[in-house]
C-alpha cells in the first residue's frame, strides 16, 4: 500500500469533518487508487482511473455493524475468497476477537498474492439492503483494508487500530442509547432456541445468519436450546437475568409467548421489565410478531431476507414500548403479546398441528377444511370501547396501508464500473476467512448438552431435563376488570349470537402473510376485536380470508356479520363446551375468558427505520 495525504475537502459539505483519511493502490493495477475517507457520514471510497476518471461510494456509518484488526501468516498465496477454504488469519493486537468466527457466504471474491508479515488489516463489515422486482434483501459485505506503510508490524497495526477506534466511536454515536449502554457495559444476550420451531430449521439459522452478525459486531451472547414445554419460561422465573440486555427469541411466538409469562411469574418483575429487552427472529410456522416488528418499521412486504434483517436490528436497532394483554381464565392469568381467539382462525392454529410437518401451508389447507363444514359456536362478547374520542371505536371499511413506494434512499448509491478485477486487492470484498472453527460440533437435536463460543465466550446449552410449572404464582401489574363470575360494566357492550370467530389482536400480522389488524401499533393501547357473527356466507368468508394477506380483508360498505371493532378490554363467554380458545397460538382452558391492555409495558428491540434504494 502506497499512502500519501489525499485533499478531496472539497467534495464534502464545508462543514464535513474528515476524521481519517488515506490512498491504497490495488495492488494488481498500482494505476488505479482508492482514496478512503472517514467522515461522520460513514466510510466514503472513491477510485481513481488511469485516464482521469473517478467515482464515488459511500457506506453509511448505519449501515457497518462492526470492525476488526486482522494479521495473516505468511504464505505463498493467500486466497481472499467468500465462503472457500482460505488461509487462517490471527489477530492483531486490539482486534476484536481472538476466537474463530462462524463462517457465511460472500457475494464477491478477490485474491491478494502478496502479503508481508508486517502487514496489518482492517476489516469493516456492512450490511447493505436493496430493492430488485418489488422484494427486498439483505447483504453482507465486507471491506479490508492492508496498511504497509512501516517496517513492522507493531507499526502498521498501530494505523490499522487508529481506524478501528474512530469507526468503533462513530458506531456508539450513531446508536440507540440502550446500545451504547450495553456495548460499554459489556452485557450479552441471552438467546433462546426452539429446534422444533416451524420446519426445524432454527439450528442453521443461528449457525448460517444470525452468529455471524453478532460475530461482526463483536457482541457476546448465551444461547439455550430448549428440549422441553416451559423450559426457558422456568429459565427466565428462576435465574438472575442482570448480566443480560436483552432476550432473543429465535423460534415463533409461542416460545415469547413463554419468556414473557415467565417474567411475570418473577416477583421482582418490575425491575427485569425495566431492565431487560426483548426482541424475536423469525424461525416458527407464523411468526406474527416479527412480521409486525418488521411491518411497522418499515422492511417491505417482499423481504427475502427476514432472519438477517431481524439480526441486524440487535446490532443497530432502536427499542421502543409494547403493549402487552392480561388474559384470565377462570383458572389462570397470562400475558399475551399477539392474540386471543375463539372459532375460525383457533380452530386452524391447533387443528393444524397434525400436519405440523409441511411447515406454513398446514393453515391454507386448514382454512379450506373450515370453509366447507363452517363451524358455529353460540355464545356471548362484551368489550369496552376505545375511549380516545379521535378514534372511533368502530371500523367496518378499509384502513389506509403505510406505503413504501415514496421512501427514497438516504444517501446516493454509485456503484464501481464492472470492469474491475476481480484480482484487484484493494480487498473491496465479501471475505470470511477471519472466521475461525467451531471449538464444539452441532450435536442432534437429542443431545443433552451442547457448547457453541463465539469470539467473546458466549456459549449455549441444551438441557434435557422435563420443567413443570407448578406451584407458580403470577404477578404483573393488578387487573382493572372485575372477576369472571360478575357481570361485565354498564358501559360495556354485549354481543349475544351464534359467531364464526372472534379474534382480539394487537399486532398487525397473525403471520407472515396474514396482515389482520392494519391498524395496529405496538404500542397504541388498543385492542382490535374482530367479530364475524354465523349469518355470514361461504363467499364472503373466502373474500375476508384472501383478503388476509394485504389487509384488504374488512368490507368496504359496513356488514352486520363481519366487524372490527377498537376496545380496551373483552370477555369471550361460550355456551357450549365444545370449541377451542387460544392464546398467541397456544390453546387454553374452553370457557369464559377476558383480556384487558396494559400500554407499553415491555420494551422490544425493532430495526432501523428503512431507507431502500428504489433501484438495484
Amino acid at each position: 500500500m502506497i499512502r500519501h495525504k489525499n485533499t478531496l475537502d472539497d467534495e464534502l459539505p464545508s462543514e464535513e469533518k474528515i476524521l481519517l483519511e488515506e490512498s491504497f493502490y490495488v495492488s494488481a493495477n498500482k494505476k488505479n487508487v482508492f482514496h478512503v475517507k472517514l467522515t461522520e457520514r460513514g466510510l466514503t471510497l472513491t477510485k481513481h482511473y488511469s485516464n482521469g476518471r473517478q467515482k464515488s461510494h459511500l457506506i453509511p456509518i448505519e449501515q457497518i455493524i462492526g470492525c476488526c484488526c486482522l494479521k495473516f501468516r505468511p504464505s505463498k498465496a493467500i486466497c481472499l475468497c467468500g465462503g472457500g477454504n482460505a488461509a487462517k488469519p490471527s489477530p492483531s493486537a486490539g482486534s476484536a476477537g481472538s476466537q474463530n468466527r462462524p463462517q457465511t457466504p460472500a457475494a464477491t471474491r478477490y485474491v491478494a498474492n502478496n502479503s508481508s508479515v508486517a502487514d496489518a488489516y482492517l476489516y469493516i463489515y456492512s450490511y447493505i439492503t436493496k430493492l430488485k422486482r418489488n422484494k427486498s434483501y439483505t447483504e453482507r459485505n465486507t471491506i479490508a483494508l492492508r496498511f504497509r506503510s512501516f517496517d513492522k508490524y507493531e507499526q502498521n497495526a498501530e494505523e490499522a487500530n487508529k481506524w478501528r477506534g474512530a469507526i468503533l466511536m462513530l458506531l456508539n454515536q450513531s446508536r440507540d442509547m440502550v446500545f451504547k449502554r450495553n456495548f460499554s457495559t459489556n452485557k450479552g444476550y441471552l438467546i433462546f432456541l426452539n429446534p422444533k420451531s416451524g420446519k426445524g430449521k432454527a439450528r442453521d439459522i443461528f449457525h448460517k445468519i444470525v452468529a455471524p452478525v453478532l460475530a461482526d459486531a463483536d457482541i457476546q451472547f448465551d444461547l439455550y436450546i430448549t428440549k422441553s414445554a416451559n423450559f426457558a419460561r422456568q429459565f427466565v422465573r428462576t435465574k438472575m437475568l442482570n448480566h443480560w440486555s436483552t432476550v432473543i427469541v429465535l423460534g415463533g411466538d409461542g416460545l415469547f409467548f413463554e419468556i414473557i409469562n415467565g417474567i411475570f411469574e418473577r416477583h421482582d418483575w418490575k425491575d427485569v421489565i425495566r431492565y431487560l429487552n426483548f426482541g424475536i427472529i423469525p424461525a416458527g410456522s407464523g411468526n406474527g410478531l416479527a412480521k409486525t416488528i418488521s411491518y411497522l418499521y418499515g422492511i417491505p412486504q417482499q423481504d427475502e431476507t427476514p432472519v438477517l434483517s431481524s439480526s441486524i436490528s440487535f446490532v443497530n436497532g432502536s427499542v421502543t414500548p409494547m403493549d402487552l394483554v392480561r388474559v384470565e381464565t377462570t383458572d389462570s392469568i397470562m400475558y399475551s403479546s399477539l392474540a386471543v381467539g375463539w372459532g375460525f382462525i383457533a380452530d386452524i392454529d391447533i387443528l393444524s398441528e397434525k400436519i405440523r410437518a409441511i411447515g406454513y401451508p398446514r393453515f391454507t389447507l386448514w382454512s379450506l377444511k373450515n370453509i366447507v363444514t363452517l363451524p358455529k359456536y353460540k355464545g356471548r362478547v362484551s368489550y369496552r370501547p376505545f375511549a380516545q374520542n379521535e378514534s372511533p371505536p368502530l371500523f367496518t371499511g378499509l384502513f389506509k396501508l403505510p406505503s413504501t413506494s415514496n421512501i427514497n434512499c438516504a444517501c446516493e448509491e454509485i456503484g464501481f464500473d464492472s470492469d474491475t478485477d476481480p484480482n484487484e486487492t484493494l480487498l473491496l470484498q465479501n471475505y470470511h476467512a477471519q472466521y475461525r472453527e467451531r471449538l464444539e460440533s452441532w450435536y442432534s437435536t437429542s443431545s443433552r448438552r451442547t457448547a457453541y463460543f463465539s469470539t467473546t465466550d458466549s456459549q449455549y446449552q441444551s438441557v434435557g431435563e422435563d420443567h413443570d410449572g407448578t406451584n407458580v404464582c403470577m404477578f404483573g401489574p393488578p387487573s382493572s376488570l372485575p372477576s369472571l363470575l360478575m357481570p361485565v360494566p354498564d358501559d360495556w357492550i354485549v354481543v349475544d349470537d351464534e359467531f364464526v370467530m372472534v379474534h382480539a389482536t394487537y399486532q398487525t400480522h397473525l403471520s407472515l402473510d396474514c396482515h389482520f389488524s392494519p391498524a395496529s401499533k405496538l404500542n397504541d393501547g388498543v385492542i382490535w376485536l374482530l367479530i364475524m357473527k354465523g349469518g355470514v356466507s361461504r363467499t364472503e368468508l373466502t373474500t375476508f380470508l384472501i383478503g388476509m394477506s394485504n389487509g384488504t380483508h374488512l368490507p368496504k360498505t359496513p356488514n352486520p356479520n363481519i366487524q372490527m371493532i377498537a376496545c380496551q378490554a373483552f370477555r369471550f363467554e361460550p355456551s357450549d363446551n365444545k370449541g377451542i380458545l387460544t392464546v398467541d397460538g397456544e390453546q387454553i382452558k374452553y370457557g369464559p375468558v377476558q383480556g384487558e391492555i396494559v400500554p407499553g409495558i415491555i420494551k422490544v428491540v425493532v430495526p432501523q427505520q428503512r431507507n431502500i434504494p428504489k433501484k438495484v
